[in-house]
């Protein structure tokens, strides 16, 4: 299944380029080509964070220095701006769990690829194009915390000292938004989601303990 978003197109041959991958690669839950951005002239500003050495090792190394590409490299995360998920992660992960709003639901859905045993690749031989306004960021972003911190729930159970240090930065996330931004759409999320952080926590555990069809319903 391609998962697109209504503001990416791909290439001509991206589809069955990728469909050949994951067939020869079925470790791999999700696939996801170059996001490139302004009709293909650069790359996408936030894909360039995900393929750094640390969280794709060796794409950027092969491209600099003129290797051969392999065909797809293990990555911890890339946004779901065009996803290709197989058949057999979506029989095995389910789907998007609906209790997440726009932003944070493809980390989610990462964490329990992840939980499965499954891997998260690009290729890259293959392009889509993103076309979304690529705005500079701050060095501590909404993303970040959203996605990199809320959802790392499982630490926060046994160890008093995590729980007092994470309750720390999502505070000072969240004035940080408040001073900046108090009309907008992050901080409408970030004030759902302290108000809900105990039904998000419980959902979390329930959906490790169900099938993947309880995410489908």
């Amino acid at each position: 299944m391609l998962l697109l978003n209504q503001d990416a197109r791909v290439f001509e041959n991206t589809i069955s380029g990728i469909l050949e991958v994951s067939k020869k690669y079925t470790e791999y839950g999700i696939l996801s080509p170059i996001h490139l951005a302004n009709e293909g002239q650069s790359l996408d500003n936030n894909f360039t964070n995900y393929i750094n050495g640390y969280s794709c090792p060796g794409l950027l190394s092969d491209i600099i220095l003129k290797r051969e590409l392999k065909d797809v490299y293990e990555i911890d995360f890339v946004n779901a701006a065009c996803w290709f998920i197989t058949r057999k992660c979506l029989e095995t992960v389910g789907g998007f769990d609906p209790i997440y709003l726009h932003y944070g639901e493809d980390d989610d859905y990462i964490n329990r690829v992840n939980y499965h045993g499954l891997k998260t690749g690009i290729c890259p031989k293959y392009f889509c194009v993103h076309n979304r306004l690529q705005k500079k960021r701050n060095i501590i972003t909404f993303e970040k915390y959203y996605g990199g911190q809320l959802f790392e729930l499982k630490k926060l159970e046994k160890d008093y000292t995590s729980r007092v240090y994470f309750a720390l930065k999502l505070f000072m996330a969240f004035i940080k938004k408040l001073l900046v931004r108090r009309d907008s759409f992050e901080y409408k999320i970030w004030f759902k989601l302290l108000k809900n952080y105990s039904l998000i926590k419980n959902h979390r555990m329930l959906s490790k303990k169900k099938s993947a069809t309880f995410l489908i319903q």
